[in-house]
């Protein structure tokens, strides 16, 4: 996402200048601006990750999707338990 940038903005790169012709979801697209004044841009960092444990569960999930286990008419015993009195309790 671009925040503080928008077309026609000139910013600097490397020793170059460049002015943004278009700005989507996931690319900022420029041109060439030899000669003209120019800013920094700014980024901000990426969001916090997720721990290596979540990522691990996640994936177990998703392996379990991609084997037919919710498809086959069964869930898995793991799943039940836990979401059990979360589902009472609604």
């Amino acid at each position: 996402m671009v925040y503080e940038s928008r077309v026609n903005d000139i910013i600097t790169l490397g020793a170059t200048s460049w002015r943004i012709q278009q700005i989507t979801r996931d690319q900022v697209i420029v041109t060439p601006a030899p000669g003209r004044s120019a800013r920094l841009p700014f980024w901000r960092g990426e969001g916090n990750g997720r721990p290596a444990e979540l990522g691990e569960m996640i994936g177990d999930f998703l392996h379990l999707l991609a084997d037919g286990a919710f498809f086959s008419g069964t869930i898995p015993p793991w799943l039940a338990e836990e979401n059990t009195i979360a589902n009472i309790q609604g």
